[in-house]
């Protein structure tokens, strides 16, 4: 069977060409640009990949730069570079609904959430190999495992469940489970951490809203209400910023760390059908996110502006 498989190629104007490669949490990481003869020209290449079917939570390796992504449709686990080349399936086996995924960049391993298997999983971040169960069971405080973050310094992982609706952490091992709140938290989706001022924030798909607590769970806030269908979230600690999606919107959208104002930066009429995974390269200056409907992978400068496809997926 012959495919046709078209290259879908963009002219991007550019003002000057950095680089950096700093670290602030595992959705982080920089993206190096290619220059041309011209020095204000560069040509991106959106990449197709016929496997990709679904794409849903998207982390970044920076100091390899890669982008690790979860195909919920397609039941694995992906990567490639930074600029959309090189995508390999690490995990192809033993998933159901993969939800989530996070970096632990220390110890070189993956983790991810699947609910249809009510199990947090790990793996070896170089090629996907020693693959572990850390968590499973449909308890009280375990089950339908949704998002997920790494607490580097501390050494644990917090995790949310949608129901009963739950926010949890553990040691990297999935030993010592604490069971944090249940304050305001109806159906909880993605979890991010600001390790600096001890603070978790979170997205509740049923209350449409986006809240924090202190790390142990206490002194719950409701920053944000009215959302359509928020989905993930990440921080800009260093301009002390929130970013997340939403899916039925269709728009990635900013505010403050207490959540004013909001700022609407990518929307459908920038091509957007149903934005889900985002991550932040705070040094590069970009933000990078999936789209389950288009099926694409995309990036753009932190103000919305220059967005471009990077992988797109396309029919066998």
């Amino acid at each position: 069977m012959k495919r046709n498989i078209k290259f879908i190629s963009i002219f991007i104007v550019l003002g000057s060409l950095f680089a950096g490669n700093a670290l602030s949490d595992n959705r982080y990481s920089p993206l190096i640009e290619n220059k041309l003869e011209s020095p204000n020209v560069s040509w991106i290449a959106a990449f197709p990949v016929a496997n990709l079917k679904s794409p849903r939570s998207i982390a970044i390796d920076p100091f390899n730069r890669k982008m690790y992504w979860i195909d919920d449709d397609g039941k694995l686990v992906q990567r490639a570079n930074l600029d959309g080349t090189g995508t390999e399936t690490l995990v192809m086996s033993g998933l159901d609904n993969p939800m989530d995924i996070a970096l632990d960049l220390r110890r070189g391993k993956i983790y991810w959430t699947d609910k249809g298997q009510n199990k947090i999983q790990r793996a070896s971040l170089l090629d996907g190999s020693r693959l572990e169960i850390i968590l499973s069971g449909d308890t009280e405080d375990f089950g339908n495992p949704e998002g997920i973050t790494v607490d580097h310094v501390g050494g644990k992982l917090y995790w949310v469940n949608s129901g009963p609706p739950r926010i949890l952490r553990a040691e990297l091992d999935g030993t010592r489970v604490e069971f944090l709140t249940t304050t305001n938290v109806k159906k909880p989706r993605d979890v991010a951490l600001d390790l600096r001022r001890g603070k978790m924030y979170w997205i509740d798909g049923d209350a449409k809203t986006i809240q924090r607590a202190n790390l142990d769970g206490t002194d719950t806030e409701i920053l944000l209400t009215g959302l359509k269908n928020p989905a993930e979230l990440a921080l800009d600690l260093t301009s002390n910023k929130i970013y997340w999606t939403d899916e039925d919107a269709g728009t990635i959208q900013r505010s403050s760390l207490n959540g004013t104002p909001v700022e609407i930066l990518v929307s459908q009429g920038n091509g957007l059908r149903k934005p889900h995974g985002i991550a932040l390269d705070i040094a590069r200056g970009k933000m990078y996110w999936t789209d389950r409907d288009t099926r694409k992978i995309q990036s753009a400068n932190l103000d919305g502006s220059n967005v471009r496809d990077l992988i797109i997926g396309v029919s066998d």
